[in-house]
């Protein structure tokens, strides 16, 4: 953990599989709350297709976190999981996720694209908040609520799409986007 946490020559991690134990072997489902947070040089992590849930702040503050691909095994995401991966450009979600879950990927700020899965229903408050450099978002049909906060302060965000089946759009959903039109 320590060493994933501080050491340079960890920029890229792949998580296994599976993992032994003695005479056991295990199969890897899911990454564990806080498991990558802070790990000061990772920049890319590559995920099996066995992963099934990534827990609240699995990469919270990963600074450097430039790319991630989900596999779409994936269908929970925790809250802030991403949060504060300030260098994360590039997020493939996958394609039977639910939700995009409290504050997921907040002050994402080289995020410049992002397209949510048609399996989505909800977006939950403050999801995108702080994307500074998020353009363009197309809400599939299907989706039912935006909570609040849910894109504040994106900036640069000047399209955005909205399907007649979102019936609930929280306070201040698109606060200071300024070029929003």
């Amino acid at each position: 953990d320590y060493m994933l946490k501080n050491d340079p020559e960890y920029t890229e991690f792949e998580i296994p599989s599976k993992i032994e134990c003695g005479d056991e072997e295990y199969t890897m489902i899911s990454i564990r709350e806080g498991a990558f947070a802070e790990a000061a040089y990772l920049e890319r992590v590559t995920i099996p297709s066995t992963m099934k849930k990534i827990y609240e702040e699995a990469f919270y503050k990963c600074s450097k976190l430039e790319k991630v691909q989900l596999p779409s095994s994936v269908t929970e995401i925790g809250d802030k999981a991403f949060q504060l991966c300030t260098s994360l450009k590039e997020i493939k979600l996958p394609s039977g996720l639910k939700k995009i879950s409290e504050a997921m990927l907040y002050g994402c700020e080289s995020l410049e694209a992002i397209e949510i899965p048609s399996t989505v229903t909800v977006v939950e408050p403050a999801a995108f908040f702080g994307c500074t450099k998020l353009k363009k978002v197309v809400i599939p049909d299907g989706v039912t609520t935006i909570g609040y906060n849910a894109f504040r302060g994106n900036d640069h965000l000047c399209k955005v799409v909205i399907p007649d089946s979102v019936t609930e759009i929280g306070s201040d959903a698109f606060s200071f986007c300024t070029r929003l039109h």
